[in-house]
Formats: C-alpha cells, sequence, structure tokens
C-alpha cells in the first residue's frame, strides 16, 4: 500500500497522540509547516499542507497542551532541491530573487528544546537568521561542494575524487561546508561564510 500525506502527516500523528495521552504525557511538541492553515492550500488542494493543518485540529481539540512549530523550511530540503543539479553540473533558477530564510534541522531542535516548556499553548513560526535569495543558495552550494573536494563544476562525474562522490552521496557525515556569500545592500557591501553540514542527496 501506498502511504498518502493523511495516512503519514494526520493518521500518524493522531496515533502518536493518543498514545500519549493514554500514557500521561502533559504536553505534546508537534513540527508543522508553514501556511499550513493557508486559504490557498484548501483551494488547491494540497494534501501536505492539509494533512497537517488536520492533525494541528485534532491536536488543538484534544485538550492536551501543546507547543505547533511551524518552520519556513529546511537547507535539507534546499540540499534536495539542488544538489540533483550540481550532479548534473547545471542548476536552474526559476525565480532568483524568490528568498528564504531556511533553517537547519539542529538549529530548529535548539529551538525547540528552549520553548516547549512554556506554559502558553501556541502557534509559532520559525526561520533561519540570514534570509537568501535562491541564486545566493545555489551559488553558495556549488562553490563550497566543489572547492571542498578539489574539483570543478565541469569536471566530468568519472574524475572527481571518490571521496566527493561519496559526500554527494552520502553527506559530510558532520563535517561543515563552509559556504561564502557575498551582497549587495542599500548602505553597501558586506559577506560572510556560513557553515553547515552536507547531508547527502541519498538521505
Amino acid at each position: 500500500k501506498t502511504l498518502t500525506n493523511y495516512d503519514i502527516d494526520y493518521q500518524g500523528n493522531l496515533n502518536l497522540l493518543n498514545e500519549a495521552k493514554a500514557s500521561g504525557v502533559k504536553k505534546f511538541v508537534y513540527v508543522s509547516v508553514l501556511k499550513a492553515d493557508s486559504p490557498r492550500a484548501k483551494k488547491m488542494g494540497i494534501d501536505m499542507l492539509l494533512a497537517k493543518r488536520q492533525f494541528e485540529e485534532a491536536l488543538i481539540a484534544s485538550g492536551m497542551d501543546y507547543l505547533i512549530v511551524r518552520p519556513t523550511g529546511y537547507f535539507y530540503d534546499i540540499d534536495h532541491v539542488y544538489m540533483p543539479m550540481i550532479e548534473k553540473g547545471e542548476v536552474s533558477v526559476l525565480d532568483k530573487t524568490v528568498k528564504a530564510n531556511v533553517i537547519d534541522t539542529t538549529d530548529l531542535a535548539d529551538w525547540i528544546t528552549d520553548n516547549m516548556l512554556e506554559k502558553e499553548n501556541k502557534i509559532t513560526s520559525v526561520g533561519g537568521t540570514e534570509v537568501y535569495t535562491y541564486e545566493e543558495i545555489a551559488k553558495m552550494y556549488f562553490d563550497a561542494i566543489a572547492k571542498k573536494y578539489g574539483f570543478k563544476l565541469s569536471t566530468p562525474v568519472k574524475d572527481i575524487p571518490q571521496e566527493g562522490i561519496d559526500a554527494l552521496l552520502y553527506g559530510t557525515k558532520g563535517e561543515v561546508l563552509n559556504m561564502h556569500y557575498d551582497r549587495e545592500h542599500s548602505s553597501g557591501s558586506f559577506s560572510g561564510t556560513m557553515s553547515k553540514p552536507f547531508e547527502g542527496i541519498c538521505h
């Protein structure tokens, strides 16, 4: 049987909620998604968003204390968007002006542990501290992967060092990539380095 969004995001979490209530758990923390309650999701029939919102409603109605977290997006997801393109040596950015303040999963986990004991029931959106355009994100990944493992984006796959292939497929195993950025701003130009591990395109 092929599992649907409702099987996983709604029914799966509902099963967890029921078990938590039966076991006397006092608070349930649910990681949802940004704009789960967007009218556009219902209008367009976006099952992933609708299933998550359906569970949010079930959690709120359950009587259990809750914290519902809606991340803006993960660097992990951006990996999966861009790395297949990087592997081919070509990135297609549909709208390079679109911006996102994606968050690393470890940073999100830190935020949750810092806030989960608050007494107030709430739904809150959580994003990263830096805002990037998709073009900036694509360029950072291109440059960092190629520099770290000693190859160019034009290098044929057969000539890429084995450690580079392993990193692309299976990730850097916790070792960070140093992704450099340069930006222009109304008050002047600025640059910096963002250090993040890469989880691999096979994960």
